[in-house]
């Protein structure tokens, strides 16, 4: 589901970009019916449109954890476009346009769809992440992780998820009062030990829902025997550890053991893939270095003038083997 958020603000984010080429040559040109001349410009312009959505997977646009109405948000959709459109000029000089030079056009192009993204996110965030393409969660297990993830639900709406309460079929004595002292949480959450009750309550045509398993319950054979006949109904079902990693973006404690660092740190068996992701990894590197080292002044200078801070931000992290690096990011 947070996969599918995110393609479906691409596409609108891309959407809008060719629609905002259609204005800015209708307006250029003082046309309605340009299509002749958007069709010319379209192979050179969609390169652009492209570069742009790596932009603003750069600056963040594309974290649903921030996509909040907020302005925070259009500030890094403005600074974005404002790179977009130095990096577009700079390519449209280094390798000018015999029949097309578009530098108006291109400007047209970021003042239009700076407004078309900022209305397309604020609709996004408002109605669609919210109620469209809301996911009910499930949590099957009562623990510390489940009620850490319920309260970043609750707090960040936008990424469209609902609890719809939690199963707790091992440990039933756990009621919503005995929440707070058990758990440490100000939510009220229900708490039920049957699962079909639950679903029964929650089951809609127009909901997605989703349930998610504690890893304490893998060896419940009754409880998964009962998962076993709800897999071809609307319903998805994942573990702790996944949806946890999806949201938090990093792995929760409790998967790591003596047991899982032997089975996933087979370093023979992996060689290959390491060299090719290397390569990979250097090919990026560099096309993002490209990027950064164009935009790289114009970002300080945009940092300097809305904000007293530095334009980087330090801190000293441990890596691998505990030797500690020094990690360097713009303080956008």
């Amino acid at each position: 589901m947070y996969r599918l958020k995110q393609l479906t603000i691409i596409f609108g984010d891309l959407l809008f970009f060719y629609l905002s080429l259609y204005c800015a040559v209708s307006l250029r040109h003082l046309k309605l019916s340009a299509f002749e001349i958007v069709e010319n410009l379209i192979p050179t312009m969609s390169f652009l449109f492209i570069l742009g959505l790596a932009i603003f997977f750069i600056i963040g646009l594309y974290d649903l954890s921030l996509s909040k109405n907020n302005w925070q948000l259009y500030k890094k959709i403005v600074i974005s476009h404002f790179i977009w459109l130095i990096i577009g000029i700079i390519f449209f000089y280094i390798r000018p346009q015999k029949d097309i030079s578009p530098k108006t056009i291109l400007l047209l192009v970021a003042l239009f769809n700076i407004i078309f993204i900022s209305l397309w996110r604020f609709i996004y965030n408002k109605f669609l992440s919210t109620n469209i393409l809301k996911n009910k969660i499930i949590f099957l297990g009562l623990t510390p992780e489940s009620l850490e993830l319920a309260e970043l639900i609750a707090k960040e709406p936008q990424r469209g998820y609902e609890i719809a309460g939690i199963i707790e079929p091992e440990n039933p004595q756990f009621v919503n009062k005995e929440i707070d002292t058990q758990f440490n949480t100000s939510l009220k959450l229900t708490i039920e030990s049957d699962l079909n009750k639950l679903l029964a309550e929650n089951n809609s045509k127009n909901s997605n829902i989703t349930i998610v398993i504690a890893p304490h319950l893998a060896n419940n054979n009754k409880l998964l025997a009962d998962l076993y006949k709800k897999l071809f109904l609307n319903i998805s079902i994942v573990s702790l550890a996944q949806f946890y990693e999806e949201l938090v973006g990093r792995i929760p404690p409790f998967t790591f053991s003596e047991g899982w660092f032997l089975s996933n740190f087979q370093e023979q068996s992996k060689k290959i893939y390491d060299r090719f992701k290397m390569i990979f990894d250097y090919f990026f590197a560099i096309f993002i270095a490209v990027i950064f080292v164009i935009s790289l002044p114009l970002i300080a200078i945009l940092i300097k003038l809305g904000s007293n801070g530095p334009i980087f931000f330090t801190q000293l992290r441990v890596g691998r083997q505990g030797k500690n690096f020094k990690y360097i990011n713009i303080a956008l």
